[in-house]
């Protein structure tokens, strides 16, 4: 007979202990606090979409999708990414709000994941989309805010990975177009190796092996743009790197270009992207914990042509580059003799006095003899900041105690 899957989870999912929603709570606090410095509006979208609406337009592959059939026979998605929701939103119950239009976002995303793939299928996302601008600033802005809001979460030891989709899509359409396809997933693989094994396979001519071979080797700092330029011919790659190097330009204004580094073979998986694209990586992760771009076209796939920019942070992965420890909680807690009607009377009064004070408290009774061992338990166990018993609790605060116990 199975074993019962009483104490099993879905692949891919988990739970959170308290200490850990403590600090996910923080983060996602510390960020959002950041984008609403820079004028970015929460919006919140359903976790179920129609498959008709999203799940063409969203590009992630179909058999990550979460799919759901309802009661009248409708295809249903769990949401899969946030910036396809915010195109039909801004192309319908937006569709009359003046751009540009900066919105912002902190949600849980759904998407199934290969039984040894290591990643998460629900996941949480931070974010912002900034709608109705195709200017360098724009670009720039999202870059140096995708920057200012690890920060301010307290992440400082990052790397942005800066590339351009419209380059490298006419690059290798104009050097190996009959491969685009097949060079494209090697790249999202980030298998550099394969890259060369493949490239060399080729049936092209020598001038076209080499410019492909240098690809890769193209990261590194904001000359690595001057040094593209000597690979292409075609004008739209040509304007790609020019557009680029404007948005470097800002950036600079912005103080972050010490986190930046050019990279040409970055490629995210989502097709939408349409120019500017990047990613963050920080140690000890082994994945982006931020990633984003420019997607000029999705929104007018809902009936509303607007040129986007925008980014999402992955929680998790932060907290883990974060390598956040649990600490002491600033609850505080009161013991009383659960034998005593008249000290369980005191200890809500003296709770109720504390917390209209602004302090977290729990009050937990016991037997007399038991005081001692669970006010150690609770400190040791649970790290809390300060535990009081009856006799010593009768004060104006908390904070007059700290120092006596």
């Amino acid at each position: 007979m199975a074993k019962p899957l009483v104490f099993e989870k879905p692949l891919g999912v988990r739970d959170y202990l308290p200490g850990e929603v403590r600090w996910k709570k923080e983060v996602e606090r510390r960020i959002g606090s950041c984008l609403e410095l820079w004028g970015y509006q929460e919006i919140i979208t359903p976790a179920l979409e129609y498959f008709d609406t999203i799940g063409g337009c969203s590009n992630i592959l179909q058999h990550r999708l979460y799919k759901l059939i309802d009661r009248n026979g409708k295809t249903l998605v769990l949401r899969p990414d946030m910036t396809t929701p915010i195109a039909r939103v801004v192309a319908s119950l937006l569709k009359d709000e003046p751009l540009p239009m900066r919105l912002c976002y902190n949600t849980s995303i759904y998407r199934m994941q290969e039984k040894d793939a290591g990643k998460d299928a629900e996941f949480f996302q931070s974010g912002v989309e900034l709608i109705g601008s195709d200017e360098p600033y724009a670009d720039a802005e999202v870059v140096a805010l995708a920057a200012e809001a690890l920060k301010a979460a307290g992440l400082d030891n990052f790397k942005i990975a800066i590339g351009e989709t419209s380059f490298l899509d006419s690059f290798l359409n104009e050097k190996a177009p009959a491969y685009v396809s097949e060079l494209k997933q090697i790249l999202i693989k980030q298998d550099y190796v394969g890259w060369s094994e493949y490239v060399k396979s080729l049936s092209i001519d020598e001038e076209t092996r080499k410019s492909l071979l240098t690809l890769p080797k193209l990261q590194g700092d904001r000359s690595m743009i001057a040094k593209a330029r000597t690979l292409v011919k075609n004008e739209k790659a040509i304007n790609a790197l020019i557009y680029l190097d404007q948005v470097w330009d800002i950036l600079e204004n912005y103080d972050v270009s010490k986190y930046m580094h050019i990279d040409f073979t970055t490629l995210r998986g989502q097709d939408y992207y349409t120019g500017m694209i990047f990613e963050v990586y920080a140690p000890p992760v082994g994945f982006p914990i931020c990633g984003g771009g420019r997607y000029n076209d999705l929104i007018s796939e809902f009936g509303r042509k607007a040129p986007a920019v925008g980014f999402g942070i992955w929680v998790e992965r932060l907290i883990e580059a974060l390598s956040m420890e649990d600490q002491a909680s600033d609850t505080y807690l009161l013991l009383f003799n659960q034998e005593q009607q008249a000290e369980l009377q005191a200890a809500i009064e003296q709770a109720k006095l504390w917390r209209q004070q602004g302090y977290k408290v729990e009050v937990i009774g016991c037997a007399k003899a038991d005081l001692a061992s669970v006010m150690e338990a609770r400190k040791q166990n649970l790290h809390y900041a300060e535990v009081w018993d009856y006799d010593t609790w009768s004060v104006k605060s908390p904070a007059s105690l700290k120092g006596e116990q």
